[in-house]
């Protein structure tokens, strides 16, 4: 019987949020008891001009982007590597006790400072093994860059596709919410009143109220993937 379908299609709903809470709580790392806060679910808002955003906020493009930093930083390691190295230093110390110097004998003590410094140049005797590494670097470098240049492209279709996605649902919707669903109470409340009254036959009543029912469900689905497409296009952009 109809009560009987929706009586078995309660039970599923509650089965698959106990299912979606256990979920949940696996993401999270905990035991702790989840509650909803929302009972009802409403329709999201994008408050900014999705299409003015670029793609280039997308987080994987910004990791991308942060690897291609760390590959041309490596690429300046090892030409710097081939570079000649300039070294420079500076020494200090004390001499105790009797010196000839210039014929003729000195006693130094501890305060008696001799200082000298140094200078030299170190040039790489085997140049050709880093230059190897630069273009191995630098190869690694152009890689990363055209995945940068790949990822854009597709991020770019692919949030193309998002957003017609979601303007046809938010199309389905306003009909939903602006036509289908005064109907439906229309439905309702002619049905039960003429039930009542017995213009209509019972069966004839449990038609009308499982057209109503079936009407709210498909707006209820629609809803859920208005939401959801938001959510995605939201989660692209790193919004």
């Amino acid at each position: 019987t109809q009560s009987m379908q929706i009586k078995n299609k309660l039970q599923q709903n509650e089965a698959d949020m106990r299912i979606a809470k256990k979920q949940l709580q696996v993401v999270l790392n905990t035991n702790d008891e989840i509650t909803i806060t929302d009972s009802e679910l409403v329709r999201r808002e994008i408050d900014l001009d999705i299409e003015s955003q670029s793609v280039e906020q997308s987080p994987f493009y910004v990791y991308l982007k942060q690897q291609l930093e760390v590959r041309k930083r490596e690429t300046n390691v090892e030409r710097n590597k081939v570079l000649p190295d300039i070294m420079f230093g500076y020494n200090s110390q004390s001499f105790v006790g009797d010196q000839f110097v210039d014929g003729q004998d000195i006693r130094y003590n501890r305060g008696d400072r001799f200082s000298y410094f140094q200078v030299g140049v170190a040039i790489p005797i085997f140049p050709g093994g880093h230059r190897a590494k630069i273009q191995a670097a630098k190869i690694e470098e152009d890689i990363v860059q055209s995945q940068i240049e790949l990822n854009k492209t597709q991020l770019q279709g692919e949030l193309q596709n998002l957003l017609q996605e979601y303007y046809k649902l938010q199309g389905t919707l306003d009909y939903y919410q602006n036509e289908a669903l005064p109907q439906v109470e229309l439905i309702i409340d002619n049905s039960e009143k003429s039930f009542k009254s017995g213009d209509v036959s019972y069966t004839q009543y449990l038609q009308n109220l499982t057209l109503a029912n079936s009407i709210q469900t498909e707006y209820l689905n629609t809803l859920y993937q208005f939401n959801q497409s938001i959510i995605v296009i939201e989660a692209l952009l790193g919004l």
